[in-house]
């Protein structure tokens, strides 16, 4: 190949690259564009409404919904481990036979 002519793979990357900066540029205009005509007040406002505000989409809830099905999820656990057993709670090895059951703290050989 001549130098004038290109492999088409170095083609196919060169159009890539040329797209995908023309694209970051467009963005990144447009949101220093949004961010210049947004006020602090109405960013902390929509900071508040993000975490503290009704969910409007059941797959997205607001992170006060997200904490509080975190914590209920892991009360429960909680909860259930509580009234299980030791043995209950261990895990067997199916290769020997042993199982990882951790000992409460204070139990066993201490030196």
């Amino acid at each position: 190949m001549s130098e004038n002519e290109t492999n088409p793979q170095e083609t196919k990357v060169r159009l890539r690259i040329a797209v995908s900066g023309a694209y970051a540029l467009v963005r990144g205009l447009s949101l220093a564009d949004s961010l210049a005509t947004a006020s602090p007040e109405q960013m902390m406002a929509e900071h508040v409404r993000e975490l503290e505000g009704p969910s409007t989409n059941p797959r997205r809830p607001s992170r006060l919904e997200q904490v509080r099905a975190a914590r209920a999820q892991f009360q429960s656990a909680v909860s259930q481990i509580r009234s299980m057993s030791p043995e209950e709670l261990a895990l067997s090895s199916a290769q020997d036979g042993t199982s990882s059951a951790l000992a409460p703290e204070g139990d066993g050989d201490e030196a």
